[in-house]
């Protein structure tokens, strides 16, 4: 059974739908104060992890940036699973992994200053 560019890119996007939905569920929880500081699952830093306080904090100064840029990532990752073109959808995904990860390392940027002020 080969696994053909077009397979590759149909698990790709079905990842990032999903990684798009997880990401953003995990800093609700975690912004609501339903998921505390953990070393697992999160945002973890040294500022974050301090107490219960901070954790809660940092999350919910991220969570805007993390629903935005998930909600684009997820956009176009339907966008890229609905394209028939093969070069236009591995751009498209291309673009919604980018938005995943940049609103990652944003919103942890975001979180510890956060915490840092709580």
């Amino acid at each position: 059974m080969d696994i053909t560019g077009e397979d590759a890119l149909q698990l790709t996007g079905i990842f990032l739908v999903a990684g798009s939905v997880g990401f953003t569920f995990i800093m609700w929880l975690g912004a609501s104060g339903k998921l505390g500081p953990n070393r697992w699952i999160g945002y973890r830093s040294d500022s974050l992890l301090q107490n219960a306080d901070a954790w809660a904090t940092g999350h919910r100064a991220a969570l805007p940036i993390v629903m935005i840029t998930s909600a684009a990532a997820l956009l176009l990752a339907v966008t890229g699973l609905l394209l028939p073109w093969l070069t236009v959808k591995a751009a498209v995904m291309f673009l919604a992994a980018v938005a995943l990860f940049g609103g990652g390392l944003r919103g942890q940027h975001i979180a510890d200053e956060a915490a840092d002020e709580a």
